[in-house]
């Protein structure tokens, strides 16, 4: 199967999962927006939302390589660390973020969660495509 086929199958999968994931927040958004008048993105961010919604995403891309047989053992280690690994950072920085907002700079930790997010996002992105990539070459 060409790379095409696979990329074309993992952007898919991502989107699909991002349907299904964020549907109910973005649906919580505008109901917010048209109640009040006011509605800001900040707030899935800061509710821990997107990051909850980028955790299973992760999960969900490294436990497919995790269980896949023929996958060698340093790419599925590298799958179990760097998922386990980025959202410890993205944890970390979010309950630093909450529980002592006034020690560090507000903004500078909430660029520093939306980075690491949009990461776990990528590297999910990666896993699945490295998943369907052996998947489909047995095929």
């Amino acid at each position: 199967m060409s790379t095409g086929k696979k990329l074309t199958k993992t952007v898919f999968w991502i989107l699909w999962n991002c349907l299904f994931g964020l549907a109910s927040f973005l649906i919580v958004f505008f109901l917010k927006n048209i109640r009040t008048g006011h509605s800001d993105l900040k707030d899935f961010v800061k509710d821990g939302s997107i990051m909850f919604f980028c955790g299973a995403l992760l999960g969900e891309a490294s436990i497919g390589i995790m269980q896949k047989e023929g996958v060698s053992k340093s790419l599925n280690n590298f799958s179990i660390f760097a998922s386990l690994g980025l959202l410890g950072v993205i944890t970390i920085i979010y309950v630093v973020m909450h529980i002592s907002p006034q020690s560090i700079s507000y903004n500078m930790l909430y660029n520093s969660l939306v980075t690491f997010i949009v990461v776990s996002f990528v590297l999910s992105f990666i896993l699945k495509f490295i998943y369907f990539n052996n998947r489909l070459k047995k095929a």
